[in-house]
């Protein structure tokens, strides 16, 4: 539901802009999606389902 909360926000902020800069505002929610996808592999799965509390991030526990 989050990821559809974006193209939310895309519209949103584009109807709030000039035209000219309608897919500057695209682009940016884009991005946005990409690295906060990216982010949360790296960091929340981690935290999420790692096994080490130690480490720096955790560990997948693939048994």
């Amino acid at each position: 539901m989050v990821f559809f909360m974006q193209a939310g926000f895309a519209m949103a902020e584009t109807g709030f802009t000039r035209a000219k800069n309608a897919g500057s505002m695209i682009m940016k929610n884009l991005m946005d999606f990409c690295i906060g996808s990216v982010a949360f592999w790296v960091l929340g799965f981690g935290i999420m389902f790692g096994s080490d509390i130690i480490g720096l991030i955790g560990k997948a526990d693939l048994r």
